[in-house]
């Protein structure tokens, strides 16, 4: 793993001079990026393992949306991801970070394994409430 430096300079109130601080790039990496990706594959695992479980057609098809959608989003961050941090945190600067490009390819294929499986619903009613 390359752990490149940066130096930021800040004041110091105490003997109002510059001081340089050195902080791995690790830590200027938007995290809760990731975070929250992380967060998001959990539930979306979750909810594949309660779409297999109770065999209901709305819930299958609100899983199936919910898992296009989280996949559109990585897809928008990985093809134009740029112009979003450029607008939500604009400390970084996109293209020095290549881990944020692979994260996005890396979920949004784990997105693609977590849809949910075509089952048959023809013997349920669209009437019928989940089993509790």
């Amino acid at each position: 793993m390359i752990v490149k430096k940066t130096n930021i300079k800040t004041k110091d109130k105490a003997n109002d001079d510059n001081t340089i601080i050195n902080l791995p790039l690790l830590l200027r990496i938007p995290c809760w990026l990731f975070f929250i990706s992380i967060a998001v594959l959990l539930g979306l695992y979750f909810l594949r393992k309660k779409t297999i479980r109770l065999h209901w057609f709305p819930l299958f098809i609100a899983h199936f949306g919910v898992t296009i959608v989280c996949i559109a989003l990585q897809s928008a961050i990985c093809l134009d991801g740029e112009a979003i941090f450029d607008h939500i945190y604009p400390a970084i600067d996109f293209p020095d970070y290549p881990e944020v490009w692979y994260g996005s390819i890396f979920f949004m294929v784990a997105y693609f394994l977590l849809l949910p499986p075509v089952t048959n619903f023809e013997g349920t009613s669209e009437t019928r409430q989940p089993k509790q």
